[in-house]
């Protein structure tokens, strides 16, 4: 199964060059970080969540669910302006790659965590929400 997120890459080439950018120097320079095209965004709370799906324009399509951590493979709490100002602006790339892999935080900084590892989806409604138990 590929991750929703980078199947919607595949719509977008000049993202796709921007995340390639970025995943290789996460692969050069922080291979112990989860890679953000197969990670699972976390937040730390629901309403910079609910903030977050509705700037990017996900909420409409994805339900946030509470988890509970089992077990962690690698994390890392990133600010995901630096994939916004990679669109937007004209400095390098590999900088704006540097920044965000290092966890440092913009000004206006928008935090997310990529989690790779175990989870446990809390509260949520099996039966209803996933047809192949019917």
């Amino acid at each position: 199964m590929m991750n929703p997120y980078r199947a919607s890459l595949l719509q977008s080439p000049s993202d796709f060059s921007i995340e390639r950018i970025f995943e290789r120097v996460r692969v050069q320079e922080h291979p112990d970080r989860p890679s953000r095209l197969d990670a699972v965004w976390l937040f730390a709370d629901r309403s910079l969540a609910e903030r977050i799906g509705h700037k990017w324009g996900f909420a409409e399509y994805r339900e946030l669910v509470e988890i509970e951590v089992v077990q962690c493979v690698a994390i890392h709490r990133a600010d995901a302006m630096w994939i916004e100002f990679a669109k937007k602006s004209d400095v390098s790339h590999e900088v704006l790659a540097r920044r965000y892999w290092s966890g440092v935080f913009s000004d206006d900084s928008e935090p997310e965590i990529l989690f790779d590892g175990v989870i446990r989806l809390l509260n949520f409604d099996w039966e209803n929400r996933c047809h192949l138990l019917k």
